[in-house]
């Protein structure tokens, strides 16, 4: 029995795929590099799930997703060193189908690019890169390019260095390098998940795109999604409820003065960039504005029952936000004006 055991764990190691499989899941990087060396062109392309048809091994539902990643994918997300990742991307690189490859997606359509950007490696990142610049462009299941997916994990340092790659390819950095199917922008994403410093550096980045003036398919503005969140400006938290407040001082312990800073600031910038108040900031009076029914895409608010539309200024107002009201009828005289439809 000892004997025919042996010569089955023998023979499991002389074959390559389920080596590499059992490798990956052991999270043995360095003899994963070993077999990918050796075996390159057998398994630069290869899904988990179809080395795993080469063992006995039952599948785990755990891990469904992860079957359609490839060894790069896999390596990437579970954390192996990155001088390793790159090992991989390097002998890729010299089998001539290196683009092809590192384009491969897996079932959520992310490509290791990806999945570099969301671990937040700028080494793994650079080294793909190298490659070809032009996988920045390539998008998955929601429309996301890894300058999007770095913005959404809230890594900066990536974001700003996919920022210049995506510079680098294309100067005039068109939206579909940081907005999503659903009309998101990295902005609506970085400010929903309270990265405020982020959110105002990404509008430093992107001034000339005016990225403050894009709406998603529920007619979200960055604004109207900034002033929906009362406790992101400093007299907002005192309308929360007093287990929100705990909360929100335990997330933001030591961050709060430094968030309010950003949130201000924010707030300057994307008042600026509303579309229906620059449409309408020269209006002397009433009979001057642009209908409101033709504001694309306002935001949609759920009251009693019945859907309205709604500004950032009657949201504010809606959400106690005084100071942000003031702010907003100081610099943009017009929207006094703003009504619900």
């Amino acid at each position: 029995m000892s004997t025919n055991s042996s010569s089955y764990r023998a023979e499991r190691l002389d074959n390559p795929e389920e080596s590499l499989f059992i490798a990956l899941m052991k999270e043995e990087w360095d003899k994963v590099v070993e077999i990918f060396e050796q075996h390159t062109v057998m398994f630069q392309d290869k899904k988990m799930g179809n080395m795993m048809k080469a063992t006995n091994e039952r599948p785990n539902l755990r891990y469904d997703e992860s079957w359609s990643d490839t060894a790069l994918h896999w390596a990437i997300t579970n954390g192996a060193p990155e001088d390793k990742v790159e090992r991989l991307v390097s002998k890729i690189e010299k089998t001539g189908k290196a683009l092809e490859t590192l384009k491969v997606k897996n079932s959520r359509g992310d490509t290791p690019l990806h999945c570099a950007a969301s671990r937040g490696s700028r080494a793994i990142c650079s080294r793909i890169t190298r490659v070809d610049k032009s996988l920045v462009r390539e998008r998955n299941n929601e429309g996301e390019t890894p300058l999007f997916s770095a913005a959404l994990k809230g890594r900066q340092l990536i974001h700003e260095y996919l920022h210049s790659i995506c510079h680098e390819v294309d100067p005039s950095l068109p939206s579909e390098l940081w907005t999503r199917s659903n009309g998101d922008t990295i902005l609506h994403c970085t400010i929903r998940r309270k990265e405020f410093d982020l959110s105002y550096r990404i509008v430093e980045l992107y001034k000339d795109q005016q990225i403050g003036r894009f709406f998603n398919t529920d007619g979200h503005l960055p604004l109207n999604e900034l002033v929906m969140i009362p406790s992101a400006f400093q007299k907002g938290i005192l309308l929360i409820r007093w287990w929100q407040k705990l909360l929100h001082f335990i997330s933001y312990r030591g961050k709060l003065r430094e968030n309010h800073i950003f949130v201000a600031r924010l707030m300057d910038e994307l008042v600026k960039q509303d579309p229906w108040y620059l449409e309408n900031k020269n209006a002397k009076d009433i009979t001057d504005i642009v209908n409101m029914r033709l504001y694309p895409f306002m935001d949609s608010i759920i009251q009693g029952g019945r859907v309205k539309k709604s500004t950032a200024l009657l949201i504010a107002a809606q959400n106690g936000l005084t100071e942000q009201v003031k702010k907003i009828l100081h610099d943009i005289p017009v929207s006094i004006h703003d009504q619900l439809l």
